[in-house]
């Protein structure tokens, strides 16, 4: 959850990019089994979708309540910066493997 919403890090560190790939270097360190590790990313997604949904109601109930652009926070360069983290690559590429999952992404991936 964002405790800050001016803060742009905070936000960078919520997209599901970087959640995924988070998860993906806790195992890599942790340990587990792969079910387990599916099951896991399949949470993730699922509960960022949910939590993406419901912010998009709010928006449209209350648009006071709407986050500031991320240009407009004090620490968008820093923001940037987390961008170009492995966490957030690994995150991003498994995206796109699940994108073209009946092209055989997920082979490119592994």
């Amino acid at each position: 959850m964002i405790t800050n919403p001016n803060s742009a890090t905070q936000r960078i560190k919520n997209h599901l990019s970087y959640k995924l790939g988070q998860e993906l270097i806790t195992y890599n360190t942790g340990g587990g089994g792969v079910i387990s590790l599916l099951l896991k990313l399949y949470h993730i997604k699922k509960t960022h979708h949910k939590l993406t949904q419901f912010r998009k109601t709010l928006d449209l109930a209350r648009a006071d309540l709407a986050y500031p652009p991320l240009r407009q926070c004090f620490d968008f360069n820093e923001a940037l910066w987390i961008k170009t983290w492995l966490t957030y690559r690994l995150g991003r590429v498994l995206l796109e493997c699940d994108r073209d999952k009946l092209k055989g992404g997920y082979f490119k991936f592994f």
